[in-house]
């Protein structure tokens, strides 16, 4: 059969837009919920919690499962899952169905990611180029998503969210006229089996133990300024769009990162990168909490775009440890990190309740130091020989 890679790609990248964008709606309309629900701060660190797993923890394992018997049409139901389930949720005022249609939707994204990324390299020569491709079509998504959302649900409440279900259906035309779920996945062309997903695991348990840990740190940050910032500038004096403009740079910063780490860890490595961007992110989180606006606006967008920086060459450091198992290691530096990333939100979240949420976020500045450490602690045991899979 004939395919258009070229618009394959498009309609994959175009999907991940879509998937980024809708997990940004809890996020976006946390400030709504905690209203409407009657959230306290841990309990809104729980909902982050439950569903950063469903839509991140879950996606190493399937992605393993995309490597092992995944077929490409899954891609149209991650994508309807998410779409649907996630604009759902405007249509509820108890914390318990919100939680569901969020946590289930969730775990179309986390299917989405692994499939989307394998599809992508599969059908492409110059694999890096691909998946930046891929990942800057979702981060593009998931940094538009407040600025957009936060004007259209404080104009029309959380019912407003239903109407974000259109575009779902236009991705998903699009999808299906590329013909993206015809393509054959690696593993229908592959003779020999995977090894389990705990010998997998087992073979390069220090090096992802290492690397998963750096990127929980990085993600903590992510996650925790990503779901209270908005609250937080509200407190500092910000209306309600105006928070949701500096997020939603904040976010844009981010992307532009990823585009700029790519360069900076090809031309300088994976070592350099890691330990600067690290670095300085300790010293703009610095700026963002302990310094009067406009510095600390400024700090908060270096932030994102320093912390994303590294997001390539982390990928790449988890590929190749595990090049065999391409989904699996796209799950989880994609995803698992920010659901560990949720679990340290929830903590921040709870800190915030007994203290306050200014002094909870502030305690985070400590954490690129620390991850720091782990990156030299890291390229001193991936020099180790890496064990056979048995």
């Amino acid at each position: 059969m004939n395919y258009n890679y070229n618009k394959i790609r498009y309609a994959i990248a175009f999907g991940h837009f879509w998937i980024d964008f809708y997990a940004n709606v809890l996020a976006s309309t946390m400030y709504l919920l905690a209203r409407d629900l009657h959230l306290s701060l841990t309990r809104q660190g729980i909902l982050v919690a439950v569903v950063s797993f469903a839509g991140s923890v879950m996606q190493p394992y399937l992605g393993y499962l995309v490597d092992k018997k995944g077929k490409s049409t899954h891609l149209l139901f991650s994508l309807l899952l998410m779409g649907l389930l996630t604009t759902a949720t405007g249509l509820f005022q108890n914390f318990y169905p919100v939680l569901i249609l969020f946590t289930l939707g969730a775990l179309g994204s986390a299917l989405y990611h692994p499939l989307g990324s394998v599809l992508t390299t599969s059908i492409s020569e110059k694999k890096n180029t691909a998946v930046s491709f891929y990942v800057t079509w979702g981060n593009i998504g998931y940094s538009i998503a407040p600025v957009i959302l936060v004007p259209v649900v404080e104009a029309l409440g959380r019912k407003g969210l239903l109407l974000f279900s259109l575009p779902m259906f236009l991705a998903l035309i699009f999808l299906y006229l590329s013909k993206s779920h015809q393509l054959p996945l690696p593993h229908e062309e592959r003779k020999e089996t995977l090894p389990s997903f705990r010998a997998t695991i087992k073979s390069a348990f220090t090096g992802l133990l290492l690397l998963n840990l750096i990127v929980w740190g990085r993600a903590w940050i992510q996650v925790a300024l990503g779901n209270y910032s908005i609250q937080y500038f509200l407190h500092q004096g910000l209306s309600a769009n105006q928070s949701s403009i500096l997020l939603s740079a904040y976010l844009l910063a981010g992307t532009a990162g990823v585009v700029a780490g790519g360069f900076v860890s090809e031309k300088h490595g994976e070592r350099f990168t890691l330990l600067a961007t690290f670095l300085l992110s300790g010293a703009t989180l610095i700026m963002m909490f302990f310094t009067p606006p406009p510095f600390s606006y400024l700090g908060m967008l270096i932030t994102g775009f320093l912390l994303n920086m590294s997001f390539p060459a982390t990928i790449v450091m988890g590929q190749n440890l595990i090049p065999e198992n391409a989904g699996m290691v796209s799950g989880m530096m994609m995803g698992l990190a920010f659901g560990l990333g949720g679990m340290g939100a929830m903590l921040t979240g709870t800190v915030a309740d007994y203290t306050s949420l200014a002094f909870s976020l502030k305690l985070l500045v400590v954490i690129p130091f620390i991850i720091s450490a782990l990156t030299l602690v890291y390229f001193q045991k991936i020099s180790l020989p890496k064990p056979k899979i048995k």
